[in-house]
């Protein structure tokens, strides 16, 4: 996992997402910044916005730091815990369907918009992810539990990780595009150079 910037919201997504998303929950007498009730689907106003999150995060999960095609609007806080983030654009993360899957309504995952640099490492020869040691010890534990629930060393992306360093570490501005967090480390490490 990399920081990852908010990007400004689209221009149009009060009208389309929030004022839509908040008159729903007022005309079903759900108060502000409330927990849902129990068995409450809320309308999915924030699909209006996916096409536009996706591109703002070029295309990049926000928690795997890998390319994906599709992806899914994620919502940091969840929304079962705090009705109104579920229509608001500074909530939504990109996220591969795994991710969302696995990350579900825990809050015990890190948000990649707030971690710092090289909170996470990477093992560039096994593809394993690790807690940067350097954290303190909340920071750390933190890391670890994202690294758990969020299967960050699950075979399938330990794989990816491996299988993007050796395909693409001949093209540094596809190696970049296509796997940030694993071209950042790679650098880091100095097992790239970059010309």
């Amino acid at each position: 996992m990399l920081p990852i910037r908010i990007a400004q919201e689209p221009s149009d997504f009060d009208g389309k997402v929030r004022k839509r998303g908040l008159a729903w929950l007022r005309s079903h007498n759900i108060q502000q910044h409330s927990v849902a009730p129990r068995g409450l689907n809320i309308p999915d106003y924030w699909l209006e916005c996916k096409s536009a999150l996706r591109q703002a995060a070029g295309y990049i999960c926000s928690y795997y730091a890998i390319y994906i095609f599709g992806g899914e609007v994620d919502h940091f806080v969840p929304k079962s815990l705090d009705c109104d983030l579920a229509y608001e654009w500074t909530n939504y993360r990109f996220a591969s369907s795994e991710a969302n899957k696995a990350k579900g309504s825990a809050t015990d995952v890190m948000d990649p918009a707030k971690i710092q640099p090289e909170t996470f490492l990477l093992n560039i020869m096994s593809g394993e992810i690790r807690p940067n040691e350097k954290l303190d010890d909340k920071d750390k534990l933190a890391a670890e539990l994202t690294i758990a629930r969020l299967k960050l060393n699950s075979p399938l992306l330990i794989d990816r990780r491996l299988h993007d360093f050796d395909v693409m570490k001949s093209s540094s501005e596809i190696f970049a595009t296509y796997s940030p967090f694993v071209y950042y480390e790679a650098v880091r490490q100095k097992v790239l150079k970059v010309g």
